[in-house]
């Protein structure tokens, strides 16, 4: 009976994040637009808003795929195109008030946009500021979060708070903040890699709102200096991540492949791959996963190139399937869209955008289409430079977690936590079954705790703990598993 109760639980929050919001268009470059409502990438024209949508670039649609708002993290835009109550004045910091006052940002992917877990009509959106020049390189030192409302201004949204800091004080890579449904398909994960090391942050965002950030040590150290820092991406299953490394020396190519466990925040069995065959000019890349996870595209200004994820040598899997014969304008960001196809967008004012139509397939046959699709008539405008969003997968549904959800089957098992939050003690009872034992973790799915027990009630302290969220799997005497929350403020 439970299972039948958590496949219903997974079926009902899968429809959930499915039917609540999209990605169906995309504001990109400056004029220009992709409409995916009729099944593929359309160009089209949306507003009127000159704004520069292209190297920071997030967006979200409605469950009729109409856009709600769209930033380049210096304005915050309505479905109207135009800025919203308190959506500028923002994201300051030594460099970025340079470029946030002429609206423009010359961070790729620096922001991000997440619904509230526990409300349809509230959003944040993370994004980064610029406070170094270090190696040639604007680098931010912060990462923040804004709330928007949008059943305010006449349902157009309002920004309602700005500018709340979520790491302060540290030196994160210049772009690539990535976003992922956490493993109970309401939740969500957020990442961010400190600048030159293999620091990685997490931040919880769950109904009790964004919580403190907690770090991973993994995988290779990237001590070179580097132009465009980030250039990664996670798999639409949200069971992979990807970072690429270029160096301004352009010394190996270097790419870091984790596996990603959606429901601790652990990365784990990371792979670095060394390419030095790639001999271009790498400062303009980017990197996607094929839909179904089985390949990654990655690119340089002048080739695409795609890597076998089940080879046994990842790198003599590599073969270049996508040239830039034209070389007009460098190949840039790369986005899986709606439609599951990839679409490559240029470096430069250009009205053309390449895309890669059967992703999932081998080799040649993946079907790479050099400047498939064009925006308008001229490079006048409306033009598609780097304008890809950086847009999480909304659809991503519920996956069966041992630790850190509260599903169907244990909401109603007679457990009870209280208080929570907590100071230090807690107390932990059963109305129903004896407790064996109980097993702390912390937000990263570190064991901190672990007690055998043999009561129905008990009084827990986390005293000496850090503030924070805390996850607690529970054994009875009939040898079931339940989970709860607890938060140590």
């Amino acid at each position: 009976m439970k299972n039948i109760f958590f496949a219903l639980f997974l079926l009902l929050h899968s429809l959930y994040g499915f039917s609540q919001f999209k990605n169906t268009k995309w504001k990109v470059g400056v004029h220009a637009a992709i409409d995916f409502s009729s099944g593929t990438g359309v160009p089209s024209i949306t507003d009127s808003c000159s704004s520069e949508m292209n190297f920071t670039n997030t967006s979200i649609c409605d469950r009729n795929g109409d856009i709600i708002f769209y930033s380049n993290a210096c304005r915050v835009y309505n479905k109207n195109g135009h800025v919203m109550p308190n959506g500028s004045g923002f994201n300051q910091g030594t460099i970025s008030n340079t470029y946030v006052n002429t609206d423009y940002y010359p961070l790729i992917k620096a922001a991000t946009i997440i619904p509230f877990p526990n409300d349809t009509n509230k959003f944040y959106m993370f994004y980064e500021n610029m406070e170094w020049n270090v190696d040639g390189d604007y680098l931010p030192e912060k990462l923040y979060y804004l709330v928007v409302d949008r059943t305010l201004d006449g349902g157009k949204g309002d920004v309602t708070i700005k500018d709340q800091i979520v790491i302060n004080g540290d030196t994160l890579i210049g772009d690539e903040i990535l976003a992922v449904k956490h493993g109970n398909g309401k939740d969500w994960w957020l990442i961010a890699r400190k600048y030159k090391s293999n620091l990685y942050y997490k931040v919880l965002i769950d109904g009790n709102g964004v919580h403190s950030a907690a770090k991973q040590t993994i995988g290779n150290n990237f001590n070179y200096q580097y132009t465009v820092g980030g250039g990664g991406g996670i798999s639409l299953q949200g069971d992979k991540l990807c970072y690429l490394n270029a160096d301004q020396s352009y010394r190996p190519f270097q790419m870091n492949l984790f596996d990603f466990d959606r429901c601790t925040g652990l990365l784990s069995n990371y792979k670095t791959i060394f390419h030095s065959n790639i001999t271009d000019t790498i400062s303009w890349w980017s990197s996607c996963f094929s839909p179904n996870g089985k390949y990654l595209y990655f690119s340089d200004k002048l080739k695409i190139y795609q890597m076998d994820l089940n080879a046994t040598n990842l790198l003599s899997s590599v073969q270049v399937v996508g040239l830039n014969t034209i070389q007009l304008r460098y190949f840039f960001k790369m986005e899986i869209g709606p439609d599951n196809k990839i679409y490559v967008a240029p470096y430069g004012s250009n009205n053309y955008m390449s895309r890669i139509n059967a992703p999932d397939s081998f080799g040649m046959a993946c079907h790479f289409v050099e400047n498939a699709i064009q925006f308008g008539s001229s490079i006048a405008g409306p033009w598609a430079e780097g304008g890809l969003p950086n847009t999480p997968n909304f659809a991503l549904g519920a996956i069966n977690c041992n630790v850190g959800m509260e599903n169907v089957a244990t909401e109603n098992n007679g457990l009870n936590i209280y208080p929570n939050p907590t100071n230090s003690n807690f107390t932990i009872a059963s109305d129903n079954s004896t407790i064996k034992s109980i097993t702390i973790y912390d937000i990263v799915g570190r064991e901190v705790m672990h007690q055998s027990l043999n009561k129905k009630s008990a009084l827990i302290s986390l005293a000496g703990y850090s503030s924070g969220l805390y996850f607690i799997k529970v054994v009875n005497e009939n040898g079931e598993v339940f989970t709860k929350k607890i938060v140590k403020e």
